[in-house]
């Protein structure tokens, strides 16, 4: 190997400290010195040559804080502030008992002859305590912010991290920040700071289940905040003050509505393009009638779960058309009153002007008159008219042709062939009726059921009665009554 090579390691060995390392520093030679602590560093060496404690300050100013001989095993601090001891061979430990703001905190090297090892010593006051914990979500991304704010807190460096953790339900566990200085402040001489951590745009789950989240704040002491928020997913849709049919012009105003749901869920219209549950169609046209209105719900990230309402429109009746109803209906209501009053009037003149209805015993035989006018019909059918000699023997016994009239419906018929028949007797007559009643003819049930099983000669004298009195009525009285004869 040539003498070259050797002292070129040998220069590597001694620039770097071969075998020296300032054991109590931390990940990547850095720590925190806690200002409400004593603080302490120990340096092992490989070299017999004198230590010494250097202190660089972040304001390029350098300090010798202790300075060490090996085979006396004694230091010499620079101030009462510090205190450097060997505590074994090759080993010295350096103490800082106050004020480490301006007496630790930089770059601490330990020198050895010609070799160094450092350590970056940050004084911090940690954050101890949080407040207004918030917790925000974006419906629209679907994501999960949240923010904290940080009470007190100190560090030399001017760094402040906030750390975050998720509980199982985002693909990134952790997330890391700086925090936001909202204020500075002094206190029994002292620099501090409050500040706010936040984070945002985290992924939120959609399946039902209470979800966690933690921040821890550098410099901090441990967990300073946990918070939890839950996943409930929205029902089904229903619709509220919806009217079926609307009259044209009117407004409508139609609500949405969906069951709790965690976060609430975004409620839009179609068409439409704001996010709001109600409904609201101002002097509504014909022309909107058959529109259809689909309520969604936006939850998830997505669009789900719509219900559509359909607008029905119907006409509005024009003043003309109102008055023109109006009229109809008066007209046909004064029609019906004045047709009503027509028909009591005639009801009333007939029961009281009519001398026929007017006298009950008048009004009897008329209604009587009706039934004996069928039974002369029916006579008129069935019974033989009287022969030319019974009208004779009428004229002889001093009736003059005006009263034979009415006796004509009682003489046998005559024919030229045969002689005149003689005048059908009462039994005779009974026997015509019985044949009547046995033939079941409708003019024989009628007389059946009107007159019923009274006697042919009564029913003859009561209408020969009944000719008579109105013959008299109508010549004034000049002749007598047929039955008196």
């Amino acid at each position: 190997m040539s003498l070259n090579l050797i002292l070129l390691l040998l220069t590597a060995l001694l620039c770097t400290g071969y075998g020296q390392q300032i054991s109590n520093c931390g990940e990547q030679n850095r720590v925190d010195a806690d200002e409400g602590r004593a603080f302490n560093l120990t340096c092992t060496h490989a070299f017999r040559s004198p230590l010494q404690w250097v202190l660089h300050r972040p304001d390029g100013s350098v300090i010798t804080l202790a300075t060490c001989s090996l085979p006396a095993l004694a230091c010499n601090s620079s101030s009462s502030n510090y205190n450097a001891v060997y505590t074994q061979r090759y080993v010295s430990t350096l103490t800082v008992q106050q004020n480490l703001r301006t007496s630790i905190a930089g770059r601490v090297s330990c020198y050895v002859s010609v070799s160094q090892t450092y350590c970056d010593v940050r004084v911090v006051y940690p954050a101890k305590k949080v407040s207004n914990s918030s917790v925000a979500m974006n419906m629209m991304n679907w994501t999960l912010s949240a923010s904290v704010d940080v009470n007190k807190i100190y560090a030399s460096d001017g760094r402040y991290i906030c750390q975050w953790t998720f509980s199982d339900w985002t693909a990134a566990q952790m997330q890391t920040n700086e925090m936001t200085i909202d204020q500075n402040f002094t206190e029994a001489g002292k620099e501090f700071n409050n500040g706010k951590c936040a984070f945002g745009g985290v992924p939120m789950p959609t399946s039902d289940g209470v979800y966690n989240y933690c921040l821890a704040v550098n410099p901090g002491e441990g967990i300073l905040a946990k918070e939890s928020f839950q996943i409930r997913q929205p029902g089904s849709p229903t619709l509220d003050h919806c009217p079926a049919v609307i009259t044209e012009g009117n407004d409508v105003k139609c609500t949405c509505r969906y069951s709790d749901s965690s976060p609430p869920a975004l409620v839009t219209w179609f068409p439409g393009t704001d996010f709001n549950a109600l409904l609201q169609l101002l002097d509504v046209r014909m022309t909107q009638n058959g529109t259809n209105y689909t309520c969604s719900q936006y939850w998830g990230g997505d669009y789900q779960n719509q219900i559509t309402y359909t607008l029905h429109v119907m006409p509005r009746l024009t003043p003309k058309d109102e008055s023109d109803m109006t009229a109809e209906i008066t007209g046909g209501v004064v029609v019906f009153v004045v047709a009503a009053l027509v028909v009591a009037v005639v009801v009333m003149w007939i029961k009281t002007c009519n001398p026929v209805y007017a006298d009950p015993r008048r009004r009897s035989e008329v209604e009587d008159s009706h039934v004996y006018s069928d039974l002369a019909s029916f006579y008129e059918q069935n019974v033989p008219a009287p022969s030319e000699n019974s009208a004779t023997q009428y004229e002889n016994a001093g009736f003059d042709e005006e009263q034979s009239d009415y006796l004509e419906l009682f003489e046998p018929e005559t024919t030229e062939t045969t002689a005149s028949p003689p005048t059908p007797s009462r039994q005779q007559a009974e026997c015509v009726v019985a044949t009547c009643e046995t033939d079941a003819a409708t003019p024989e049930e009628q007389y059946e059921n009107t007159i019923g099983k009274r006697s042919l000669a009564a029913t003859e004298s009561y209408y020969e009665n009944t000719l008579a009195e109105e013959k008299k009525d109508a010549d004034g009285g000049h002749y007598e009554n047929i039955s008196s004869v």
